[in-house]
């Protein structure tokens, strides 16, 4: 009998595992492209907000770039001897600040933005989600934990808006900041 004990699990019909007790969809052959389609489909009706962001995205990479690049004009032009500009350490010190406070702004500004979509974008999720769970049968309701169904709701709509508020445009910043880098060390340094 103990070779039959899993015989009452659930196993997916494409790769034979056995489902999670939560779900009848095997998560490792879901389509995984399709999901990220569906959701991206969720901000389609923000899409100005979208550019904005992207926008200050860029405007704040370009700007976090600033500080390195005049710390080459420092050192090279300002504090080394012989120096070529001793008059210059002001301001390029000051312009390295405003660059830094610049950035900060507009990374606050990004920031707010994200925040804002991705509550609307987690509303409307949550929104049409509680639409479907209207439509259910009460059978459906009598065979599941309505309180796991709820709380299960919320978690993975929080986990979007985590990944809506930091993930994605973490990459996008960080994606820039690398090509940014690389075409700063180009300008300073051709081949």
């Amino acid at each position: 009998d103990v070779l039959n004990a899993d015989a009452d699990e659930k196993r997916c019909r494409k790769c034979g595992r056995v489902l999670p007790g939560w779900s009848d969809t095997c998560i490792v052959c879901v389509d995984k492209s399709r999901v990220l389609k569906r959701i991206a489909g969720y901000g389609r009706p923000y899409w100005p907000l979208l550019g904005l962001s992207l926008l200050l995205s860029l405007m704040a990479t370009a700007t976090t770039l600033v500080p390195p690049y005049l710390s080459g004009t420092l050192v090279d032009d300002v504090l080394t001897p012989p120096s070529k500009h001793p008059e210059w350490l002001l301001p390029v010190i000051l312009a390295m600040l405003g660059a830094r406070v610049v950035a900060m702004l507009i990374g606050m500004g990004r920031g707010w933005i994200m925040v804002w979509l991705a509550g609307k974008v987690t509303f409307d999720i949550r929104s049409e989600l509680y639409q479907k769970m209207q439509e259910l049968t009460l059978r459906f309701f009598d065979r599941k934990q309505v309180g796991g169904l709820i709380s299960r709701m919320t978690r993975d709509t929080d986990f979007l808006y985590y990944f809506a508020v930091d993930g994605i445009m973490e990459l996008i910043v960080n994606g820039l900041m690398i090509l940014g880098i690389g075409a700063v060390l180009f300008a300073v340094q051709p081949l």
